[in-house]
């Protein structure tokens, strides 16, 4: 078993809103915050990110992605609620299976490659990111003023006038990810989708007016192969993982090689 663990930190580029839910103080729409106040970024929001990057690029590295049933596609995934619908006693049949390998064939064969690593109804996700805790802020929140548009006329809407909160330009966060026995093809594409993040992150609501433009500043990295009995030893102990030097270049060789074997590159 291989586990990757990577310490990324990100810095809003422009205006940050994830919205709460609720009013802010003085605003319409709030946005997350700790109990003390600090902005934060939710690890379900930058999992869902990730797996959206992983949706659009799967394609071009010759794996699957069902896009959660959102989109007509020609993948056959359970996690697709319509194909469950049509499929019902085949999962059951799944789910009731006592032979853990062949049980194990069974799920990989009703699950998209993005579903794998991300999770489905059959089959827990190797991959978690925890939530990005703020490191570096000016320690306000600011207040935008909004328009309603009517689209017809693409004209302001009189008398609908809205206002929400949002972290200034400059704030940096911190999260970690850790990625459980991913083969080299996985490897790939959540390497690809990461090395796109690099500059084309957008986070949050309104990033169609320029909202939610994020950059990534660091990564630092470690893994662990846990077949090899002092690394595992260590780990099971201490914690301890291997470092990694260089997370772009061997994301990179990941990627390259995958590109190599689905004939993209020669």
């Amino acid at each position: 078993m291989h586990i990757m663990r990577l310490n990324i930190v990100v810095t809003n580029t422009t205006a940050l809103h994830i919205g709460s839910g609720r009013p802010g103080v003085v605003t319409d729409s709030g946005v997350v915050t700790t109990p003390l106040g600090e902005p934060f970024l939710p690890g379900s929001s930058l999992k869902g990110k990730l797996r959206s990057t992983a949706e659009r690029l799967a394609p071009h590295l010759g794996l699957t992605a069902c896009l959660l049933g959102t989109s007509p596609t020609d993948v056959d995934c359970c996690t697709d609620g319509e194909w469950a619908k049509e499929n019902k006693d085949r999962l059951e049949d799944i789910r009731s299976e006592a032979n853990p390998n062949k049980k194990r064939a069974l799920i990989e064969s009703v699950t998209c490659d993005v579903c794998r690593i991300f999770g489905s109804p059959v089959m827990a996700s190797r991959l978690s990111i925890s939530d990005g805790s703020v490191i570096k802020w000016e320690g306000i929140i600011q207040a935008r003023d909004g328009v309603v548009i009517d689209r017809d006329s693409e004209t302001t809407v009189r008398g609908l006038r809205f206002d929400y909160d949002v972290i200034p330009p400059g704030a940096q966060f911190q999260f970690s990810m850790e990625l459980s026995d991913l083969d080299e093809a996985e490897l790939a594409l959540i390497g690809a989708s990461l090395l796109y993040w690099r500059e084309n992150l957008l986070l949050g609501g309104g990033t169609s007016r320029g909202l939610g433009r994020m950059r990534i500043e660091s990564v630092e990295a470690w893994q662990v192969d846990l077949t090899k009995p002092e690394e595992k030893l260590g780990y099971l102990l201490h914690q301890e993982m291997q470092p990694i030097s260089d997370w772009e270049a061997l994301f990179q060789m990941y990627v390259d090689e995958r590109l190599r074997e689905v004939g993209s590159i020669a």
